[in-house]
């Protein structure tokens, strides 16, 4: 009988305001569903509780029979595993991969690949980050896109009169806020009818500029956090027609909140960063601009207020795209015996 120990972030108790707990907790759920015997080390407060530390090396050290799910940061782990590596402690270890930083970090030797070779399976969300980790000599690495429950396709609403854009991430500028606040007062100043609503948590050295921004801009609007664990939601997230994602965070991997997008049916305008051009295909689930460029996000969405690319059928390729990130259809047999999870 396969027996799994999953460490990382996880936050149960609360709502997942960031991707990494979201991720984990369809993770975790789907292993409960699989396989009799999953522990778990939630992570999420370590830094304030550092008896999870202890546990972690617990039960690294004393229960030899487990797989073991590192889910957590790079940094992270490797803490981890070189403790494991300078004291020959040989494990089933298993490294899924959170953000889409680990290869770069790797070429610039801020981690050294050798202690990476210490895992059984390393899980990346992107091609190109597997590419960089096999030019690091690392032959132990899988691609594994983020995924979703998806139990529906809600039916897409679409409202004629104007376009509504919504923006769902962490709000701060690298993850594109001030460039949409930019483009809002650029459309405003030319006359176009159009919405931009916020949904997000707000990150703490940012809410202050963020909302003396939001006061000369009567058509965009903070609306707090959009909870889309409750499928419910996912009606709310139709009556938009596209989703803002002009994204330039260093750590940024495959956001959740694309799949979320496409189970919507809304198109993404997102930039060319990282492994974004691996899931917004151009052109047909949305369009790709250059990073930290306001004149191309500007101009992207004024192709969609100007009816100038076929938003209808981008919906649609948008819900059948989505299906390819089904947790179900993703973790299927196959690829868990590839990572040894059977």
């Amino acid at each position: 009988m396969t027996k799994i120990l999953f460490i990382g972030p996880i936050n149960y108790s609360k709502r997942a305001y960031s991707g990494a707990p979201a991720k984990n907790q369809h993770l975790l759920s789907f292993l409960n569903s699989k396989y009799e015997d999953v522990k778990f080390i939630d992570t999420i407060n370590f830094r304030k509780e550092p008896f999870t530390l202890f546990k972690i090396f617990f039960q690294i050290v004393f229960f030899q029979n487990r797989k073991i799910i590192f889910s957590t940061s790079a940094g992270s782990t490797y803490v981890f595993v070189k403790f494991l590596f300078k004291f020959k402690i040989k494990r089933n270890l298993i490294f899924w991969v959170i953000g889409g930083d680990l290869g770069k970090h790797l070429l610039n030797r801020v981690y050294d690949p050798k202690y990476f070779t210490y895992f059984q399976s390393i899980i990346v969300e992107g091609d190109s980050i597997k590419l960089d980790l096999e030019r690091c000599g690392l032959n132990n690495v899988f691609v594994i896109p983020n995924f979703k429950k998806i139990f529906d396709l809600p039916s897409k609403k679409t409202d004629t009169n104007y376009l509504k854009f919504v923006f769902i991430s962490r709000i701060m500028p690298e993850k594109g806020a001030d460039l949409i606040l930019e483009c809002a007062k650029r459309l405003n100043q030319m006359g176009i009818s159009f919405t931009i609503d916020f949904f997000g948590q707000i990150d703490n050295n940012y809410e202050n500029s963020f909302f003396n921004k939001l006061k000369n801009l009567n058509n965009v609007n903070y609306k707090g956090f959009l909870d889309l664990s409750c499928f419910e939601n996912y009606k709310e997230l139709t009556k938009y027609d596209v989703m803002l994602f002009p994204t330039y965070f260093k750590g940024e991997g495959f956001p959740g909140i694309l799949i979320d997008a496409f189970i919507a049916g809304l198109p993404i305008i997102s930039s060319n960063w990282n492994i974004n051009p691996e899931i917004v295909e151009n052109n047909y689930t949305g369009l790709l601009i250059e990073s930290e460029n306001p004149d191309a996000l500007m101009n992207a969405m004024l192709l969609f207020v100007n009816k100038e690319v076929n938003i209808i059928n981008m919906s649609k390729n948008c819900q059948k795209r989505a299906m390819d990130f089904k947790i179900e259809n993703v973790l299927n047999n196959d690829i868990l015996i590839q990572i040894g999870l059977k």
